[in-house]
């Protein structure tokens, strides 16, 4: 297990990682009508697990 986490943590995270985080949260507003909107880097409005939750039931393939 400590290997897994070892690789996890040394692993660099990919360009623009928060972009696909966006989209989930875009497809919130679109389709659900959720009054959240995003402040810097940061989505408010909603629990921000519940954001990407929702989100991720129209990701088809779960591209993002």
């Amino acid at each position: 297990m400590n290997a897994i986490i070892d690789q996890i943590a040394s692993t660099p995270r990919p360009d623009r990682y928060h972009d696909h985080e966006d989209t989930l949260a875009e497809s919130v507003i679109r389709n659900l009508k959720w009054p959240i909107q995003k402040k810097g880097s940061r989505w408010i409005g909603a629990d921000y697990e519940a954001i990407l939750e929702q989100g991720a039931f129209s990701d088809f393939a779960q591209q993002d």
